[in-house]
C-alpha cells in the first residue's frame, strides 16, 4: 500500500512510495518495472520518493517534469548518478555520459559530423547492407530470430560506416567480440544495482578489464593507421573534426570513448526499434498491407533514394507509432547539481533522478488508447493535437541523440526493403516478452517466419 510522508504546508515534501526495511523497493522494481512505475504515478504528483537499497531515487511522473529537466532547466542536470558512473567506466566518458565543459566541447566538435549531409552520405552503404541481408533470410526455410539478425545488419553498418574496407578484418573482430563483453556488463551491473569496485579482482572484473584493454589498443592502431592513411569514413570524420572555439581535435581516448557510444547508441537500439516495428506489423496486418501500397506506389521494385524517404509518409507514422510504444531507451536518469521545485515539491541537490520514455508515451493522461498502435495520430493533419513533449525517444533539448537521422534513415531502408520482398508473422505459438533490461529488449527474440512475396 502506498505511503505519503507530510511535511508543513509551505514546504510540501515528494511523496514517498512505502518500501521494504533494507531493500526498499528494488525488489517491487525488479518484478515489474512498468507496474512499479504505475503505482508511483498513482500519486498524482510530478515526482515520487522511492528507494532502491541505499540509493535514494525520484521518480518524474509528468511531462512537464520531464520537459523541466531535458529542457528548461537542463544546465542543472548531469548524467549522474551510480547508474551512469557504471557504464561511464565501462563504455567511456563520450558524449552520451559526458558533462559541462566536456560535452560542449565534443558537442561543437562531433556536430559537423553529424550533420544532414554527411550521414546523407552513408545512406548507399545502408542499402548495399540491407539488400544482402534480405538476400540471407530468403534462404532460411523455418523461422528465425529476427532481432538476432538485425543486430548483426545494425552491427556491420555501424562498422563499416566509422572504419570502411581500409581496417583489418582480425581489427574489427577484435573491436566487436570485446564491445560485446563490455555490452553484457554494463546490462548485467546496471540490472543487478550492485557490483563489487572495479579494484576488487573478481572473475567479472578481470574479464572486463582484460576486454576494455583489448578493445582499447586495437583501436589505438586503428587510428593512428587512419592518421597515416586518411580516408572518408566517420572514424576520418572524426579524427579530422576540430572544436571551431579553441581548434583543438580530440585525444585518442576521446576517439575511443565516442566510437564506443556510436557503437551501443547505433547498433542495439536501432535493431531493438526494427524488432519491435517488425512485431508491431506482424499483429496489424493490414497495417502492414497500407504501408506496403504507399511503397509500391511511390517506389514498386525499386531501390529507395534518399529523396523518396521524404515521399513516404505512412512509413514515417509506422517508425514514430513504433518508437513510442517501444522506445529502445525506455529509461533514463540524471542527477542535479541544485535544488530544484517541481510545482512546489522540492529535490535536493545531488539527487538521483529517473524518467522513463515507455511510461511517458504510453499515459493515458496524454495519448489517446495509449496503448494502441494507431501511425495515423503522427499523420499532419493530427500534428497540432499531438502531446509532443511526451514524445521522447531520442531525448528532447540540447541532449537530444546526436545520431536519430542515422538511425532514422537506416530503420527506413531495411523496413522498405523487407516490405518489398516478403511478408512476414510470428512463429506460431510464440509470443514476446519486453526485457526491460538497458535497452527495450525482446526477452527471447522475436521469431519470426518470412515468406518471400515472388514465390
Amino acid at each position: 500500500m502506498n505511503q505519503i510522508n507530510t511535511q508543513n504546508s509551505f514546504t510540501p515534501k515528494v511523496p514517498t512510495a512505502k518500501g521494504r526495511f533494507i531493500m526498499g523497493n528494488v525488489q517491487d522494481f525488479k518484478a515489474s518495472p512498468v507496474g512499479f512505475f504505475k503505482k508511483l504515478e498513482t500519486f498524482k504528483t510530478p515526482v515520487v520518493k522511492f528507494r532502491l537499497a541505499h540509493i535514494h531515487c525520484y521518480y518524474l511522473a509528468s511531462q512537464e517534469a520531464v520537459q523541466q529537466v531535458l529542457v528548461k532547466n537542463n544546465k542543472n542536470y548531469l548524467k549522474g548518478g551510480p547508474f551512469m558512473e557504471t557504464n561511464k567506466k565501462i563504455v567511456g566518458n563520450g558524449l552520451a555520459f559526458s558533462d559541462k565543459e566536456l560535452w560542449q566541447r565534443q558537442r561543437r566538435i562531433m556536430a559537423p559530423v553529424f550533420h544532414k549531409k554527411c550521414i546523407d552520405s552513408f545512406f548507399k552503404l545502408m542499402l548495399d547492407f540491407t539488400d544482402q541481408f534480405v538476400e540471407n533470410i530468403g534462404q532460411e526455410k523455418s523461422a528465425l530470430d529476427v532481432h538476432k539478425h538485425f543486430n548483426q545488419l545494425t552491427m556491420d553498418i555501424a562498422t563499416q560506416a566509422l572504419f570502411g574496407t581500409e581496417v583489418k578484418k582480425d581489427e574489427t573482430d577484435t573491436l566487436m567480440t570485446n564491445f560485446q563483453v563490455l555490452v553484457e556488463e554494463s546490462i548485467r551491473r546496471t540490472t543487478n544495482g550492485f557490483s563489487l569496485p572495479f579494484w576488487i579482482p573478481t572473475p567479472a572484473n578481470q574479464k572486463l578489464k582484460k576486454a576494455i584493454k583489448a578493445y582499447d589498443t586495437t583501436m589505438v592502431n586503428i587510428i593512428k593507421n587512419k592518421i597515416k592513411q586518411p580516408g572518408h569514413t566517420m572514424l576520418d570524420l572524426l579524427i579530422q573534426a576540430k572544436d571551431p572555439e579553441s581548434g583543438e581535435a580530440m585525444n585518442p581516448q576521446q576517439l575511443i570513448d565516442e566510437v564506443r557510444i556510436f557503437f551501443a547508441a547505433g547498433t542495439e537500439t536501432s535493431a531493438n526499434a526494427l524488432t519491435w516495428t517488425t512485431y508491431l506489423l506482424s499483429q496489424h496486418p493490414e497495417k502492414m498491407k497500407q504501408l506496403r501500397l504507399e511503397i509500391q506506389r511511390v517506389l514498386g521494385d525499386n531501390p529507395p533514394t534518399l529523396e523518396v524517404l521524404e515521399q513516404l509518409p505512412y512509413l514515417d507514422q509506422i517508425v514514430k507509432e513504433s518508437l513510442r510504444l517501444y522506445p529502445p531507451a525506455w529509461i533514463s536518469s540524471r542527477t542535479n547539481e541544485y535544488t530544484d521545485s517541481f510545482s512546489g515539491l522540492e529535490i535536493p541537490a545531488g539527487s538521483n533522478i529517473f524518467y522513463s520514455a515507455y511510461m511517458l508515451q504510453r499515459n493515458p493522461a496524454y495519448w489517446t488508447h495509449a496503448n494502441s498502435f494507431m501511425p495515423e495520430r503522427f499523420a499532419p493533419e493530427n500534428q497540432p493535437d499531438l502531446p509532443l513533449q511526451a514524445f521522447i525517444p531520442f531525448g528532447a533539448g540540447p541532449r537530444k541523440c546526436i545520431g536519430d537521422r542515422f538511425a532514422l534513415m537506416e530503420i527506413k531502408i531495411i523496413l522498405i526493403r523487407l516490405l518489398q520482398n516478403y511478408h512476414w508473422e510470428l512463429k506460431t505459438g510464440f509470443q514476446p516478452k519486453p526485457a526491460f533490461l538497458g535497452t527495450l529488449q525482446a526477452q527471447e527474440g522475436m521469431w519470426v517466419m518470412f515468406v518471400s512475396r515472388k514465390g
